[in-house]
């Protein structure tokens, strides 16, 4: 038995122990996990010379040469009479619409150009351009989407046009409409195929002063169904995203243009269209930062995995073997998943609870009386948890045991930690999953050591993200070490020494899962 559980570990890109406990029963099941989802790392789509990105479909266009065109300002937004007008109409903080532009004000001033030039040749010329450059694929908690390098670094000459016209005419642009002193500009080129997504972040950094994006389009009307928008969010009153006020979906040589500041809360929801991408040129007008920056106010929950908040071991009477399958109470498999885990620092363990009280709770969950509770703030996390006035007695014994005496010595038992101690403590959640939610990597102090235990229920359809990963703490780069697929009646023990994040779940995730999240300390008192 040792020895086949080694095998599996060592054989597994997740270095989990389930296929050796499932081979043994003789109905063993193949998980696969793709070393790009693994990793998390960001990859470069290689140059195709003459390769259409669309959706997930690769066509070839017709080859034709590409010609040099001028990027040109439609004279019905250059002219001395408009911008004259356009700067008190800014300035005036009152929302407008009007056939060349539109100002947003509510939740944050936002000014949307239409028809930003005139002849849209320069348009297609920059698409047909996309075909010849270099992708990256950038992929962390807060996005998955695709990006050019900088535009100054890129030699299309199309594109340098637009990078010029960015510097020549729209930066005085602004500066004077706006009354910003700009000096330098700093631009990319973006595309967001099928379930590709950016979440809710602020733009705020160094001295950018106005954001802006150019919408380029392959369909004359950008169905609202296909996601894609640009999402402006309120916030509250200790300055903390609250929720999407306002949406702009994309529309071809439409300009996008908002100062930022530290409110300036926004995001681009998931593309669902397999058959057309969302893209753009995107980046900021850098200069002199005016605005008084506001800090916002975030206040530490007192209970659950994002607290310093831990309970003790609990006497409470449990039969564990009327829960767990006997092997894994069994010694000699104790002493094997005890290997394990010092080799690896984690383990799964599947089928660990008795089938008739696994689906008992199962069924559980899936009550509809039960009340659970946002949390939040969205720029750092989003699910839901079930209040402990919500548990009902299955849910309750389930969490029972994980806090019992029984419970700490059997991890004592799997882990060598000292979790018989009376020092130990556990923090948790019961946590409801569905589209849209996730768990960002934010500034939580993640230098506490702690042994996480999960248990998933009702993962029975598919799911697209939601995976729980391990990663290193680093603004650019997110190399996932563990990464944990939700998976029914699978223990999952993980000793944390880094961050953790869960990641974004797309719409094409229909039913919501749960999941008992544990974590677990030698000693609380030095937390």
């Amino acid at each position: 038995m040792d020895k086949e559980l080694n095998q599996a570990c060592s054989s597994s890109s997740k270095r989990k122990a389930k296929a050796a406990f499932e081979e043994e029963k003789d109905d063993s099941e193949a998980f696969p996990c793709s070393d790009d989802e693994e990793e998390g790392e960001c990859k470069v789509v290689e140059r195709t010379k003459f390769s259409t990105i669309l959706g997930y479909q690769v066509k070839s266009p017709t080859i034709k040469e590409i010609k040099s065109i001028k990027a040109v300002l439609n004279n019905k937004l250059s002219s001395k009479g408009f911008l004259e007008e356009f700067s008190k109409e800014w300035s005036s903080n009152k929302p407008l619409i009007s056939e060349t532009h539109e100002i947003i004000i509510d939740p944050f001033k936002v000014c949307v150009l239409n028809n930003l030039f005139e002849d849209d040749s320069i348009l297609k010329a920059i698409r047909q351009e996309f075909y010849e450059i270099d992708w990256n694929r950038r992929k962390m908690d807060l996005y998955d989407f695709h990006q050019s390098c900088d535009l100054k670094h890129l030699e299309a000459k199309n594109i340098t046009n637009f990078f010029n016209f960015l510097k020549e005419t729209m930066m005085p642009w602004v500066s004077r409409t706006m009354n910003f002193n700009l000096h330098s500009v700093s631009a990319t080129c973006s595309y967001y195929s099928d379930t590709d997504y950016l979440l809710i972040h602020d733009d705020l950094r160094g001295d950018r002063v106005v954001a802006f994006v150019l919408y380029f389009s392959d369909v004359q009307d950008w169905d609202q169904s296909w996601g894609g928008s640009l999402q402006l969010l309120s916030c509250t009153d200790l300055h903390q995203p609250h929720k999407t006020i306002r949406e702009i979906y994309p529309v071809n040589n439409q300009l996008v243009l908002f100062p930022v500041s530290s409110t300036s809360y926004h995001q681009v929801d998931e593309v669902t269209q397999k058959n057309f991408s969302r893209y753009s040129i995107n980046g900021w007008f850098h200069g002199d930062v005016n605005n008084k920056f506001v800090a916002p106010i975030y206040k530490e929950p007192t209970e659950g995995l994002f607290s310093t908040s831990y309970d003790v071991s609990k006497k409470i009477p449990v039969e564990l073997s009327e829960w767990i399958w006997e092997d894994y109470l069994d010694q000699h498999h104790i002493k094997s998943i005890q290997n394990l885990i010092e080799e690896n620092s984690e383990i799964s363990l599947p089928n660990y609870f008795v089938p008739t009280k696994y689906l008992e709770l199962c069924n559980e969950f899936e009550n509809e009386s039960l009340k659970w509770d946002m949390v939040g703030p969205p720029n750092r996390f989003r699910y839901e948890v079930l209040p402990e006035t919500e548990f009902t007695k299955p849910i309750k014994e389930l969490v029972d045991i994980f806090k019992s005496e029984s419970m700490f010595k059997l991890l004592k038992c799997y882990t060598e930690l000292d979790l018989d101690d009376e020092k130990a403590g556990i923090k948790y959640e019961v946590q409801r999953w569905k589209s849209g939610h996730y768990s960002l990597l934010s500034d939580f102090k993640w230098n506490t050591k702690e042994l996480d235990v999960i248990i998933y229920f009702n993962c029975n359809n598919q799911i697209i993200g939601g995976q729980t990963q391990y990663v290193t703490e680093d603004e650019e780069i997110q190399q996932a070490l563990i990464t944990l697929t939700p998976e029914n009646n699978s223990l999952n023990i993980v000793f944390r020494d880094t961050a953790r994040i869960t990641t974004y779940i797309s719409k094409y995730t229909k039913e919501p899962f749960y999941a008992l999240f544990c974590s677990y300390v030698e000693d609380q008192n030095k937390i």
